[in-house]
């Protein structure tokens, strides 16, 4: 019932989130996704160039997008829930790696902060959601 309360809490700060990118001066991920390269077109974009900026970046919101599409089709009253919430929490596992060598390409941009806060979020990491919260105020 916790995992289910934090799946639902998650869901809501994820959506918070995706309304406040449309903002001015926000990052508009939709017109993003109209653009977006496959998978293996990103994986092979990275065997050429490992720490390559946006490919990386574009990979880990390839999964975080998919992981958040996960959490809106959540079936509460499914019993199989739970293999429901393990794919999703792999699906941040995956945005995980890329998600942080964007950051260490380019560790003020505001769309990898907020996505990285957003993937331990979902993992339920606390302490590493807060601490790239923080670099979000600064």
């Amino acid at each position: 019932m916790v995992r289910i309360s934090l799946f639902i809490f998650l869901f809501g700060q994820l959506s918070f989130s995706a309304l406040a990118q449309n903002e001015p001066n926000q990052h508009n991920y939709s017109a993003l996704e109209a653009v977006q390269l496959s998978e293996s077109e990103l994986i092979t974009q990275l065997e050429k160039d490992p720490q390559a900026f946006e490919p990386n970046y574009n990979l880990a919101l390839h999964y975080y997008n998919q992981a958040v599409n996960e959490i809106e089709s959540l079936n509460y009253e499914d019993p199989n829930i739970q293999a429901q919430q393990q794919k999703t929490e792999e699906l941040f596992r995956k945005a995980l790696d890329p998600a942080l060598m964007a950051f260490r390409r380019n560790q003020t941009h505001q769309d990898v902060l907020r996505m990285l806060s957003g993937i331990y979020f979902g993992l339920g990491d606390e302490r590493m959601n807060t601490y790239y919260e923080s670099l979000l105020q600064k």
